[in-house]
């Protein structure tokens, strides 16, 4: 059968060599700005630092900020 390229519609990709497991959900953006008619809109880069780590503490925090 070999190894899944799409689950769920995310797109797998696996470097065994280097031990990484990449997502991306390039299908799906692109139907959505495709929806909105933005597919000539310009991409950003988005505001997290290079090797950020984040964490389920984060996650909390949010939420509580979300209830305030």
């Amino acid at each position: 059968m070999g190894e899944a390229a799409y689950i769920l519609g995310v797109k797998t990709s696996r470097t065994r060599s280097k031990k990484l497991l990449s997502l991306s959900q390039e299908n799906y953006i692109k139907k959505v700005l495709e929806r909105f008619n933005m597919l000539s809109c310009k991409p950003v880069d988005t505001p997290v630092s290079k090797g950020k780590a984040l964490s389920n503490r984060m996650s909390q925090r949010l939420q509580k900020e979300r209830h305030k």
